[in-house]
């Protein structure tokens, strides 16, 4: 074979090989968008209107950019799902809090902006309430034309599990997972978490009591650091006398404070049920027995660290506001395989390549995934006395 027909053919073959690889499916998991402070702080000199804990403007943008993002990857280039929204192909899940459901309603405006229309014109007067004297009704109507709801907008079926019952997006809670604080109790008694609270006793917690007039655990300092985060992203005034140095000691401290306890079974009780619902959603695509093609899972910045450290990738950072995990499933001429990123990085799982196929990566999971997660979750020895520091991000009512 000549050069110039070898360069064709193997070019030719390449373009095969690109051409047959086809996204079939996808599960994506995520960190709320940008929100007020989870509680009130005297020292806080945010303003914010809708209370604590409350998704912001600036969190809607974050995830209907995100939609717009997924529109464009999903729709328009991959085709993996419909242009209008088909509760046949989308399953989404929520953590029971305003912030993580409206995070994942504004993503899901942004992929469906142009939402359902009237089947019939006749409907324009037929599609009304059997309320008597609705104001303005015609002038609505009219408005309307011949869309269902204004702007385009399109409702989305947001699932969620009460918090204490949920150990699939909150499962590192103690309140849904018991064992929680055994492990939490466990890995407090090791030697480099006495070297780091020992560290900041002696310094950063002296400096937090000058500048804040409190004196607070390792923990909650690092958790303070969430508020002056928050502060920072929106723009908000620091306390006089934090500086840039001092801030930035304090979230390591909250690097650390909110994932220590992801030993490897903490990540496998934490994560279990999120990976076999990832098996089972390409299970069901390559068997052809289900039409789900995409998961939205809209939870927190520690649901993302327990995923992460169930994969074995996690570097120490907290998730920033918006933070998107996303599985694709690839099928490469009946090769199926599966390509992880993360913020948009790709995530290379030790033991396997990029894209990682299926099989091996279906074999990974499942050597953590533990088939009972509610009954591992029950205390080892619930006689013993339980004594550790607390830690706000095992807390449902803290989660961030």
């Amino acid at each position: 074979m000549s050069k110039p027909i070898f360069i064709l053919f193997t070019l030719a073959l390449l373009l095969g090989i690109i051409s047959g690889d086809t996204i079939v499916s996808v599960v994506s998991t995520f960190r709320h968008g940008a929100r007020s402070p989870i509680d009130k702080s005297s020292w806080d000199l945010g303003v914010w209107p809708q209370g604590y804990g409350e998704l912001t403007p600036e969190g809607y943008r974050q995830h209907y950019l995100n939609g717009k993002e997924m529109a464009y990857r999903y729709i328009e280039q991959a085709q993996l799902i419909s242009p209008k929204f088909s509760v046949s192909e989308i399953y989404i899940r929520s953590t029971d809090l305003n912030r993580t459901v409206m995070s994942v309603q504004s993503q899901l405006y942004g992929m469906f902006s142009n939402g359902p229309q009237l089947a019939q014109t006749a409907f324009n007067q037929k599609a009304v309430p059997p309320l008597l004297n609705v104001q303005n009704q015609q002038q609505a109507i009219t408005a309307l034309g011949e869309h269902a709801l204004p702007n385009g907008y399109q409702p989305v079926p947001v699932h969620v599990v009460s918090a204490s019952y949920d150990n699939m997006l909150v499962g590192s809670s103690i309140a849904a997972c018991p064992r929680m604080a055994e492990i939490l109790q466990a890995q407090q008694q090791t030697d480099i978490y006495k070297q780091k609270v020992a560290a900041y006793t002696q310094g950063l917690q002296k400096q937090i009591s000058q500048v804040f007039g409190i004196t607070v655990s390792y923990e909650v300092a690092g958790y303070m650091a969430d508020t002056l985060t928050t502060d920072k992203f929106h723009k908000f005034d620091w306390p006089p006398g934090v500086t840039d140095e001092m801030y930035y000691q304090m979230y390591g401290n909250q690097n650390y404070t909110n994932s220590y306890f992801y030993t490897p079974e903490a990540s496998s009780l934490a994560g279990s049920q999120f990976f076999q619902a990832i098996l089972d959603q390409f299970d069901g695509t390559i068997s052809g027995t289900s039409t789900r093609k995409f998961g939205f899972y809209s939870a927190h910045d520690t649901t993302l660290i327990a995923f992460l450290n169930f994969l074995g990738v996690f570097d120490g950072n907290n998730p920033i506001y918006a933070s998107t995990l996303i599985f694709e499933l690839h099928n490469n001429n009946n090769a199926y395989a599966v390509h992880i990123s993360y913020n948009g990085a790709s995530i290379l799982l030790d033991g396997c390549v990029d894209p990682c196929p299926y099989a091996t990566f279906k074999e990974m999971m499942q050597e953590k995934i533990i088939a009972n997660v509610t009954e591992a979750c029950q205390l080892q020895n619930d006689e013993a006395e339980l004594s550790y520091n607390y830690n706000p991000y095992l807390d449902i009512n803290a989660l961030s």
